[in-house]
């Protein structure tokens, strides 16, 4: 398996960005990271592009795409094709994200750590090698047989003699083409001079007639009017004419090109389709893929080989690491479907056979009649090489949803009616030990709008609970302080998630949004605290977080500071932004700016004791020991999801408004500001105004695509 990896510039051997290993990684291959650096060191521009050294137990494997070397540190056993297939991706992404800035003058270590996300992310893919090999093995014989089935002669010549007759009608409708212009230009000049010449001369003769004499007692004909008249009489024939004319350039223009031409026909699909893949240019497979080995998917283009299992491409719903997800109709039964058409590599089918089983599983034993708003997976069938996913066809999902309404919260009644749909899945999935691992308003879709009733999607990342395979899960936004901090993890951390979300819904922006681990950790606390001792010390990284004080009973720790940090782990850590006035979690849901302005004193109330209920909500899930934390079923039981009248026993609505100036009136919060409490210019964000800069940097996250199945 891939151990390590680090990127560097060749001019000087200047570490630019190395994933994040844990302590006993990091022990192990410390002599191995010095030789790294010096075969930097040794490096030119007339180095080999790629090469593959052997140290001990440890294979070293680098390329070389412009002035940056990628070098990663493998077991001698992982295969050398497949070290260079994981080097490749890292640099296709590296130099679409930081190509130009590479060689700036004055550039630190370590000064594109941010990299370090998609390194993660990529690595995870590359670990069973043993299946990656057989897979890419079968694939290269399938393409073998595929490449000799496609060079047919017969098809060829066919080919041949359709570009023919379409040059031969090309041509016609050439020629056809430029004498309806010679007519259409005539045309032109003989509509000018028909729509202003009669007005003209009826003007002239007007103005004549009025000086050559005083005034007519008794009226008599004029020839001017005769005239007038005649006039008209040919404009509005001429303009019927050329109306016709019109109609037969345009609308009857197949039945003009049949009387000029009776071997012409017209058929629709003969029309250019239009590509929906990018880039569009065909490099693999047989030109039936993209460099990104991705499925190029055109307009009407049919998916599946066989008459069950055929859909017509109709447009692109969104794209992101795994592949692509395109409209389809299903040419069977007319059924709109969403197809996920997944890249032609080994590692991406992997995860999306786990995503197949796990669905299968819950749509068929868990959920057969559809009623626990999970995902349904209609079908499966490879075409082309790429293994393909049908869906059922739904609508938006919660962040665009969120996007849409400008970042401002939803209602709290849609929020409990969200929040009661997504407990139903969640008590399912830790029924049958399955762990979503990636639950955030992206992966939330709504099936409809009245009622409005929400689904959760893509289940790649999803595991079984005894088959942890990962450590590096989750989006950071949403990620779990047992996750951060290297514990084992249970479906408490969907949990986590859900709370997050259910809180993100209601404030319109996220609750935690770190820009890295550190700082996702560092608002966590900030907000509920630091976590109980046990999970620092059982936990990988603790130490790399926490300082501990005293060696025997009691032990304390202290989170680090961003200093202290960034001087340990050579990493840069930015101030960053706060996007909500507060940090405490009751100020944030009871000062929330209301609903609507102009609500009556019995409404106010009524909404305040129901965000109490919220808020008691959010406490009880949103807490840093997953063993402390609501399961599903007892979330579920919460007043705040039953609807029954809020809560006034545990807490006291007078006290907890106590210290919060005007809990009622509505009225917006301050502008929000950064974390050394200087004021954000002119970016205020709050229920009711548009979306400011600020939060527009807020809301481009470090999330893929977005998912719409």
């Amino acid at each position: 398996m891939v151990k390590t990896t680090i990127i560097a510039r060749i001019s000087d051997g200047l570490p630019l960005a190395a994933s994040m290993d844990d302590e006993q990684v990091e022990t192990e291959l410390s002599e191995y990271k010095a030789q790294a650096k010096s075969i930097f060191r040794r490096l030119g521009v007339n180095s080999e592009p790629r090469c593959s050294i052997d140290s001990g137990p440890y294979g070293f494997h680098y390329i070389i795409e412009g002035s940056v070397c990628y070098l990663c540190i493998c077991d001698k056993s992982y295969p050398r094709k497949l070290a260079f297939s994981y080097l490749e991706e890292l640099a296709k992404e590296f130099n679409m994200s930081y190509g130009n800035e590479v060689d700036k003058p004055g550039l630190r270590p370590y000064a594109f750590v941010k990299f370090d996300t998609f390194m993660q992310k990529t690595k995870k893919i590359y670990q069973d090698t043993r299946m990656q090999h057989n897979l890419s093995k079968l694939n290269e014989d399938l393409q073998d047989v595929t490449r000799i089935m496609t060079k047919n002669m017969e098809d060829l010549l066919w080919r041949g003699d359709s570009l023919d007759r379409m040059s031969h009608i090309s041509g016609e409708l050439r020629d056809s083409a430029k004498m309806f212009e010679d007519r259409a230009r005539h045309l032109n000049w003989q509509a000018l001079y028909r729509k202003y010449g009669p007005p003209a001369i009826i003007a002239s003769v007007i103005i004549s007639y009025s000086m050559s004499s005083e005034a007519l007692v008794t009226p008599s004909p004029s020839p001017s009017s005769d005239m007038s008249m005649s006039l008209n009489e040919k404009t509005l024939t001429t303009v019927k004419r050329q109306s016709n004319f019109l109609k037969s350039l345009t609308v009857d223009l197949c039945r003009t090109f049949t009387r000029r031409n009776p071997s012409f026909a017209y058929n629709s699909s003969n029309n250019p389709r239009r590509v929906l893949t990018k880039p569009s240019v065909p490099t693999k497979n047989d030109g039936c893929d993209n460099d990104n080995n991705d499925y190029i998917l055109y307009v009407n283009a049919t998916l599946g080989e066989y008459d069950q299992s055929k859909y017509v491409v109709m447009d692109i719903l969104g794209s992101g690491t795994f592949g692509q997800v395109a409209k389809c109709r299903n040419v069977n039964s007319n059924e709109w479907v969403a197809v996920k058409v997944i890249k032609n590599k080994p590692a991406y089918l992997k995860q999306s056979m786990v995503e197949s089983k796990i669905l299968s599983e819950l749509n068929s034993v868990w959920d057969p009649e559809d009623t626990h708003h999970i995902l349904r997976l209609l079908d499966t069938f490879t075409h082309k090489q790429h293994f393909c996913l049908v869906f059922e066809l739904l609508s938006v999902n919660l962040y665009e949803l969120i996007k849409q309404n400008r970042f401002r919260g939803l209602s709290i009644d849609v929020v409990r009616k969200f929040s009661e749909q997504l407990l139903d899945a969640l008590v399912v999935l830790k029924d049958t030990s399955i762990i979503h691992c990636d639950l955030k308003p992206e992966n939330i879709l709504l099936k409809s709008t009245e009622p409005p009733v929400v689904k959760v999607v893509d289940f790649g990342s999803a595991c079984y609970e005894p088959d942890q395979a990962f450590t590096y899960i989750q989006s950071r936004f949403y990620r779990s302080p047992e996750v951060l901090l290297g514990l084992k993890y249970t479906p408490a951390i969907d949990m986590w998630s859900f709370g997050c979300i259910v809180a993100e819904l209601f404030l319109g922006m996220p609750l935690f949004p770190g820009s890295s681990e550190y700082n996702q950790l560092s608002r966590i606390i900030e907000t509920l605290g630091v976590p109980p001792n046990h999970m620092v010390e059982h936990g990988k990284f603790g130490k790399r977080y926490f300082n501990r004080h005293g060696h025997q009973d009691p032990v304390s720790y202290s989170f680090k500071s961003r200093v202290q940090y960034m001087e340990e782990q050579g990493k840069t850590e930015k101030t960053s932004k706060r996007y909500l006035r507060t940090t405490d979690l009751t100020e944030m849901i009871m000062q929330s700016p209301m609903p609507r302005k102009h609500m009556n004193p019995m409404e106010r109330e009524k909404e305040m004791k129901f965000r109490v209920d919220l808020l008691d909500f959010l406490k009880k899930i949103l807490v840093i020991d997953p063993l402390q934390r609501l399961t599903p079923q007892e979330a579920k039981r919460h007043p705040f999801v039953t609807g029954s009248y809020p809560l006034q026993e545990e807490v006291s609505y007078a006290r907890l408004c106590s210290g919060i100036s005007n809990p009622l009136t509505g009225a917006p919060p301050p502008s929000p500001v950064q974390e050394n409490d200087e004021p954000l210019s002119d970016h205020t964000i709050c229920k009711g105004k548009p979306l400011s800069t600020a939060a527009q940097k807020c809301t481009n996250r470090l999330r893929p695509k977005t998912k719409i199945l």
